[in-house]
């Protein structure tokens, strides 16, 4: 019976916080290797390199799969409690974590200057180490939102989503902003379209799972190699010609794409073969401090760079105390938020007095 309701419900909010976390993990595994340098100059290497942008592209999907599947599940009043229930309280936790890394930031003798804290806690980069995912994750939330409080009509607000979504691609690309940045503001449209469209291609994908996931893979590896290839070949060529820099900038869409069709009809298959793999203690575990882990990788890394000289003991000390801090951190941002909350409940209740 177990195995069957995971194959009638494979994306399930257990099987993405799961999944989540073992993308936490995959970011630090990356960021290991551009402290260590473990590696380098191989085929792996170069895999290891990419596989931040991965692990995020994933984790913006995931964002935009959840926003859009809560506003189905809970109708409009998800919509107008959005600022107070998720937008106000992920930029709480994110300004604490410009506070943090401020604090360590003076401590070591380099602290930031105004117009650097002014760029952090709005965008433009920030102190925070690997923040831009969060600042990213601030921009689609704020047009997430906008965009379906005025449009009622859910293929209006798709068509809306789309568009701003595109403008901003576009815009950042002219720009000359740093496309792994923006480009995966793409995969979260990608991911409400995929929560609107749902039951449809859910159903698509389990019937055919087997098929997608060679082809998702094909086409990952077939786009991964030709933008790899001009990576390394002709990137003074991409700096030059602003049609071979937007080609590249097609063919990172369409392996983000590809990624994304290949990793949801896999775990339509594991969840029917073996559920176990994806949802278990571990994966739930990691998932639930995966926004921690995130975060305060980068504060553990540079601070035990200075200590440890031996890669792999670097490596490992860096994993435990990542997840030790994780989770402390978790329960104070939690306390926070619980905080937060009851402050605007008792607000709004004095004004209705």
């Amino acid at each position: 019976m177990e195995r069957n309701t995971y194959s009638a419900n494979p994306f399930s909010k257990d099987t993405f916080t799961c999944v989540k976390g073992y993308l936490a993990v995959c970011v630090l595994i990356h960021h290991l290797h551009q402290f260590t340098g473990f590696l380098n100059g191989t085929n792996l290497g170069y895999a290891l390199t990419l596989l931040g942008h991965w692990a995020v592209v994933l984790f913006m999907f995931m964002s935009g799969y959840a926003l859009f599947s809560s506003y189905l599940s809970k109708g409009d009043s998800y919509i107008k409690e959005f600022p107070r229930t998720r937008l106000l309280p992920f930029y709480l936790s994110y300004l604490f974590f410009v506070l943090i890394y401020t604090v360590y930031e003076t401590i070591i003798g380099n602290p930031p200057s105004l117009a650097y804290l002014l760029r952090s806690v709005t965008l433009g980069g920030t102190i925070v180490s690997f923040g831009w995912y969060l600042q990213l994750t601030l921009i689609v939330y704020i047009i997430f939102y906008v965009f379906k409080s005025i449009f009622d009509d859910d293929d209006v607000f798709i068509c809306a989503l789309a568009i701003s979504v595109a403008a901003f691609i576009i815009i950042s690309f002219f720009l000359s902003v740093q496309k792994n940045l923006y480009e995966p503001a793409f995969v979260f449209f990608l991911g409400v379209l995929f929560a609107y469209w749902k039951n449809k291609e859910s159903l698509h994908l389990i019937n055919k799972s087997v098929t997608f996931t060679a082809l998702g893979l094909a086409l990952f590896t077939v786009a991964t190699v030709i933008g790899t290839y001009m990576v390394f070949r002709h990137s003074d060529i991409i700096e030059a010609s602003l049609i071979y820099d937007m080609f590249y900038l097609i063919i990172m869409v369409c392996a983000d794409a590809a990624l994304i069709v290949f990793v949801l009809s896999f775990i339509v298959i594991l969840k029917k073969t073996a559920p176990g793999i994806i949802v278990n203690p571990i994966g739930k575990f990691l998932g639930t401090y995966s926004l921690e882990i995130y975060v305060f990788q980068g504060l553990v890394l540079r601070i035990l760079r200075d200590f440890i000289n031996n890669e792999v003991l670097y490596a490992v000390v860096s994993a435990i105390c990542v997840i030790l801090i994780s989770m402390p951190m978790h329960k104070l941002l939690k306390l926070m938020k619980y905080g937060f909350s009851v402050m605007l409940t008792k607000r709004s209740y004095s004004r209705l007095q």
